[in-house]
């Protein structure tokens, strides 16, 4: 209660100034963890949804901002795992996600490009099982980071070892699941996040 109380004040006090604003907003994305891990669920919700509400207001007024497109991709990340949400509702997220950071990427840079493969396979797995673009963003949740020199997020290798193996094609799986899991050593130390 306090810190929200603290980033209110703020926003109060500079209520004309987008980064008080976007401040405020990323406030509420960080009371959203605090009331999560305490079990919160309800008002995390509330929390994130006001977060995102405040980014949305600004990504409005001004759409060509980066940083407002970019804080807006990550609180819309972080509602996916909210549990009391609908799949539905959670696709939506991840797909609006997805377009925010893949508008953030610029010709030659590396930049943004962990989450846009992040954010396939995210897509990939809210989707429907049967749905014919399950298997397009698997693929370009690899695809994408290999084409500008990053290694692909582990779970996306797994997903297609899944997949390949469904198929019949024990050798590929094979060689996915071996990725997968080396993947998944790797990244226990630095993990994978949003924002690279």
């Amino acid at each position: 209660g306090r810190m929200l109380k603290l980033y209110e004040a703020i926003a109060e006090e500079h209520d004309n100034d987008p980064y008080a604003r976007q401040q405020q907003a990323l406030g509420y994305g960080r009371i959203c963890n605090i009331l999560a891990m305490t079990g919160q669920k309800a008002e995390a919700e509330t929390a994130i949804n006001q977060g995102i509400s405040i980014l949305d207001e600004l990504l409005e007024a001004n759409p060509h901002d980066r940083d407002h497109k970019l804080r807006l991709s990550e609180l819309l990340f972080k509602r996916l795992h909210l549990t009391s949400r609908p799949r539905e509702e959670n696709l939506k997220d991840a797909q609006r996600a997805l377009a925010l950071c893949e508008e953030l990427v610029e010709p030659g840079s590396n930049a943004h490009i962990g989450g846009v493969g992040l954010l396939h396979l995210k897509v990939a797995d809210l989707l429907p099982k049967d749905s014919p673009h399950v298997d397009e963003h698997i693929a370009n949740s690899i695809r994408i980071p290999e084409e500008h020199g990053l290694t692909p997020h582990w779970a996306s290798y797994i997903r297609t070892a899944q997949s390949t193996e469904k198929k019949g094609d024990f050798a590929e799986a094979e060689e996915n699941y071996r990725r997968g899991i080396e993947g998944c050593r790797r990244s226990a130390d630095g993990g994978h996040r949003i924002d690279r």
